[in-house]
């Protein structure tokens, strides 16, 4: 699976964003400005204020746990000598 590389910045207001760019600050309107973004949940990284520099970071797919897969989504599960 692919990994994705976002920058993350805080806006002046204490508002999370995710950017596919690197954003740049704009100090009279108080935010980061990028092409794209996203809102994310602002405790996700409490340490990163609106004086820091956005920061690089990297979405990976993982599994970790089979157990949290549905009842659902394991109904259509079949292991070779089931068939």
């Amino acid at each position: 699976m692919e990994n994705y590389k976002f920058w993350v910045a805080r806006d002046r207001n204490g508002q999370l964003c995710l950017y596919e760019d690197e954003p740049e600050r704009s100090n009279d309107k108080g935010v980061f400005c990028s092409f794209f973004f996203y809102y994310i949940p602002s405790h996700i990284f409490p340490d990163l204020t609106w004086e820091d520099e956005p920061i690089k970071v990297e979405l990976r797919h993982c599994v970790t746990d089979n157990e949290e897969i549905s009842t659902p989504s394991r109904q259509g599960i079949t292991h070779e000598n089931q068939r």
